[in-house]
């Protein structure tokens, strides 16, 4: 690949991070920001490199062992050697085999990690979104607040409010303007982790577009655990890892098969004319060095391996149980909340302005339907985010996506 497609590539692959101006905002729409974050994302990259290592370390496994040695010797006889060692027939496989569960491994890492990345990057898509609507409504409640403060500042020079209504309502306002820059710059850094997962640059101007709604999906915690079953890293790495330690088994057993070192000789004798061809034969004698306390050693490690996927598969249904419980609780919280209630409250709010202006309602009054309409629309964001983050929760439990599950 030449250089100029490399970095025509990078750009291409970047483009929903940059712009063609400093202050234009990027629409980025979830799907995106999941596509995105699953090709840009670093840790991908780390991953990925981590297959290809144990490729080539499979590689280095299926090499022979043993080279050939020349040997020469220069006195009374010209010596000339050459040895070679011929190992165990089925050894060489055997790591091999062994070397070859490193990629599966490396590949289920990858996958896992792919599926936690999209939830991450779900959850904090509707986080971002949620952030947005909080800034909206504060924004609202600090507007509100100073055309509040004027009406009255106005009340209490006609004389029909006492001046503790108009230093309450500069209270209310310099409430309102610090909740206001609170949820700003709670929006800009969730903006930026946002871009981090995307791998994109911090400060990169995208803008998250789609609605802040609850999620919809209808899957039973035995579907997500048997999903889990099949697909979960820990579960796939937990399996791969018993078979290597199956494989270390048998190559312990064969560690004492001697491995026979062949060495055909030429001596040429310097003083006379007798010459010699013959061959040697090394064979080991397994007195000192034996296999069996490598073959204990394995099969200990293949109990631990046996006990280690139990324990695996245990935390993997408990972890997803929590996580289904935590999910459903906070969709039953969000289903407390009401369109109608908050439509009914919106337009009472608005009357109820009106009428403080006009000295039809009192002012504590009015100040207790402001703060119940302002706290239940922030609870009601906070409570959609909520339902979004716990649905990433369960995904990265189960390493299943449960838009594909419904």
């Amino acid at each position: 690949m030449t250089k100029q497609r490399f970095v025509l590539l990078v750009m291409l692959s970047l483009a929903p991070c940059v712009s063609s101006r400093a202050d234009e905002l990027r629409p980025v729409t979830v799907q995106t920001a999941i596509a995105l974050a699953l090709t840009n994302n670093p840790e991908l990259r780390v991953l990925e490199a981590r297959i290809e290592t144990a490729r080539r370390n499979a590689g280095v496994a299926k090499a022979y062992p043993f080279n050939p040695e020349l040997t020469y010797d220069e006195g009374l006889e010209r010596h000339f050697g050459v040895s070679q060692t011929l190992e165990w027939p089925g050894k060489r496989a055997l790591r091999e085999a062994i070397a070859n569960q490193d990629i599966p491994a490396a590949q289920a890492a990858l996958d896992g990690f792919r599926v936690v990345l999209a939830a991450e990057v779900r959850a904090k898509f509707y986080e971002f979104l949620a952030a947005r609507k909080g800034v909206e409504l504060r924004e609202h409640e600090r507007q509100l607040a100073e055309r509040v403060l004027n009406a009255a500042r106005k009340r209490v020079e006609g004389a029909f409010a006492p001046v503790t209504e108009r230093t309450s309502a500069e209270v209310g306002l310099v409430r309102a303007r610090r909740q206001s820059r609170a949820a700003q710059k709670r929006l800009a850094l969730t903006r930026a982790e946002l871009n981090v997962l995307l791998g994109c640059d911090a400060q990169a101007p995208i803008e998250p577009q789609g609605e802040l709604t609850a999620p919809q999906m209808e899957v039973s915690l035995s579907t997500l655990i048997e999903a889990a079953r099949a697909r979960h890293p820990d579960l796939r790495a937990a399996r791969l890892d018993l078979e290597k330690r199956g494989l270390s088994v048998r190559l312990a057993r064969k560690a004492g098969a001697p491995d026979i070192t062949i060495q055909p000789f030429y001596e040429q004798d310097t003083k006379g004319p007798d010459d010699k061809v013959g061959i040697g034969l090394t064979v080991p004698l397994p007195i000192w060095n034996t296999s069996r306390p490598k073959v204990a050693a394995a099969e200990a490690e293949l109990r631990e391996a046996e006990a280690n996927l139990e324990k695996k598969s245990r935390e993997v249904a408990a972890n997803i149980a929590k996580a289904f419980t935590a999910w459903e609780a906070a969709r039953e919280d969000l289903a407390t909340f009401s369109p109608e209630l908050q439509r009914r409250m919106e337009s009472e709010l608005a009357a109820a302005e009106q009428r403080y202006t006009s000295g039809e309602l009192p002012f504590l009054l009015w100040l207790e339907l402001q703060r119940t309409y302002f706290d239940y629309m922030n609870e009601y964001y906070q409570s959609l985010a909520a339902a979004r983050d716990t649905q990433s929760d369960l995904e990265k439990a189960s390493a299943a996506s449960l838009e594909e599950l419904k």
